[in-house]
């Protein structure tokens, strides 16, 4: 599963798009809308990382049958949230 997230200067999720999967047809492929319309992901912050779907103890529902898919995908976005905030500090430490 490859994806972009885009983060505001918060760190909250703005909105993603799924660039790659080899996901089932018909269960797994849903990640493209799924956490936009059933789940919605956007909004979620630092203070929900890291993302992990309601069978986990988090608050977001994996789609049916596809709880591999669902938790593999939100992994993606903890990845980039990650990402986002090392290069958060990366900048703050070269203003100083």
């Amino acid at each position: 599963i490859t994806t972009m997230v885009g983060f505001n200067v918060n760190g909250a999720i703005v909105n993603y798009s799924l660039l790659q999967h080899a996901e089932t047809p018909g269960l797994g492929s849903k990640l493209v809308d799924w956490f936009l319309v059933k789940s919605d992901i956007r909004g979620a912050g630092a203070d929900q990382m890291p993302l992990r779907v309601s069978k986990d103890g988090g608050e977001y529902d994996a789609i049916t049958a596809a709880t591999i898919s669902s938790r593999a995908f939100l992994d993606t976005l903890v990845e980039a949230y990650n990402a986002f905030v090392a290069m958060q500090n990366k900048a703050e430490e070269g203003e100083k």
